[in-house]
């Protein structure tokens, strides 16, 4: 029976262990910066940049849809800026979602002092979709828009952002395996059992 016992717990290590291990992709992406987010000084202002678009991708970071189960995300957004007024505000979307709105961003100059804002994504809350997009697509497209808000009537009161890093993380697993490789692998071993009683009797 003991024999019996030992074969059966490794038919449930081989058969479950690979399938809820738990896997995690990210994709982050830095620049110096990834954009530099202000609203228009003036008329000859034309380098003026409100918003910036870009698109996370875990499939460079070994996701395939077609083998993995993605349950949670995270994603984060760092910021600096130029003066510590605390004045800026933003819109930031994740595959057409809003999932902040009008949020006040600060930060500073280095790294060390950027504002970090980061919020989880999960199929229980609004970001199905979001979600969704991402295990059928192994990306997902981001968009983070300067809010105008304050009035125009003194330079203090233009309204910008560094925008540093923009950062996703994904959990999930492989997907379960079908019955039939346990089924093989408990065949076999009720047989290797069957072999090894003839074999003592």
């Amino acid at each position: 029976m003991k024999l019996i016992a030992k074969v059966l717990l490794l038919i449930i290590l081989v058969g479950f262990s690979t399938n809820a291990f738990a896997l995690m992709w990210k994709d982050v992406d830095a620049g110096r910066p990834l954009d530099f987010l202000h609203e228009r000084w003036g008329k000859n202002d034309t380098d003026y940049d409100k918003v910036y678009r870009n698109t996370f991708n875990i499939l460079e970071d070994g996701f395939d849809p077609s083998a993995h189960i993605i349950n949670r995300v995270r994603v984060w957004f760092a910021f600096a800026d130029d003066e510590r007024d605390g004045r800026e505000w933003v819109d930031i979307f994740v595959d057409s979602t809003k999932v902040w709105n009008n949020l006040e961003v600060d930060g500073r100059h280095p790294w060390k002092n950027y504002a970090w804002y980061g919020k989880t994504l999960t199929k229980f809350a609004k970001f199905d979709g979001i979600i969704d997009t991402l295990q059928k697509t192994g990306k997902v497209r981001y968009k983070v828009k300067l809010q105008e808000r304050l009035p125009d009537n003194h330079d203090h009161d233009l309204e910008d952002t560094y925008l540093k890093v923009a950062a996703l993380k994904a959990w999930g697993t492989y997907h379960v395996a079908d019955g039939g490789n346990t089924a093989i692998l408990l065949g076999l071993s009720i047989i290797g059992i069957a072999a090894y009683r003839r074999f003592r009797s």
